[in-house]
């Protein structure tokens, strides 16, 4: 569809923006202010941005991770972790503990040892904690500028990651999952049914 430059194309994107924030909404990804107006040039491409989100956010499980936003993305995935691991391995602290496992594994491949990874815990538990959301930021920025240094693409290497983990049978990880659990580091999985994430702890 072509950006609005007509009332009938204008009343067209005005339907579509407004269905791209229902389905938003129920998927919980991030969706943009509504313009206000879809006739002026800025307004017009906004538009035609949150038409092609409309479009992604419909066919998100047949378009290639690498073509969805990062919020797209984040909704699909935490979506495949509430249907292969059950809502109990969705809610934040497992996340953390998934997130804080492949950090571990990152710092191992990168040669760091014991020794220095708990010095850096020591180092961080010693002080008070910080703000979960900035610490998301700090560590988004942080794992750029790593990958910056590495000659990655974060944004590529992430993308190609969910694609391999969607192209892979759920059980595959489900199995993995449980044999954390056995070790004492993670809960069992079962499936269920997806929920909301801000209830889930």
């Amino acid at each position: 569809m072509r950006t609005p430059d007509h009332p009938d194309a204008v009343a067209a994107a005005r339907y579509h923006l407004e269905r791209a924030a229902r389905l938003c909404e129920t998927i919980g990804a991030k969706y943009p202010d509504e313009p206000t107006d879809c006739s002026g040039p800025e307004a017009a491409r906004e538009c035609a941005k949150s038409i092609r989100e409309l479009f992604l956010l419909d066919h998100q499980n047949t378009i290639a991770p690498e073509h969805l936003t990062r919020d797209l993305r984040q909704a699909a995935v935490y979506k495949w972790v509430c249907e292969t691991f059950g809502p109990q391995n969705a809610g934040v602290m497992e996340r953390v503990r998934r997130f804080f496992e492949e950090a571990t594994e990152l710092a191992q491949a990168e040669g760091l040892t014991t020794e220095q990874v708990h010095a850096i815990v020591s180092h961080v538990y010693g002080k008070p904690p910080g703000d979960a959301p900035q610490e998301v930021g700090g560590i988004g920025t942080t794992l750029l500028a790593y990958c910056a240094a590495k000659g990655i693409s974060a944004d590529k290497f992430e993308a190609a990651e969910f694609a391999r983990v969607l192209a892979t049978a759920p059980e595959h990880f489900r199995r993995r999952h449980d044999l954390k659990a056995d070790a004492g580091i993670a809960q069992r999985t079962e499936r269920g049914p997806l929920i909301e994430k801000d209830v889930l702890r």
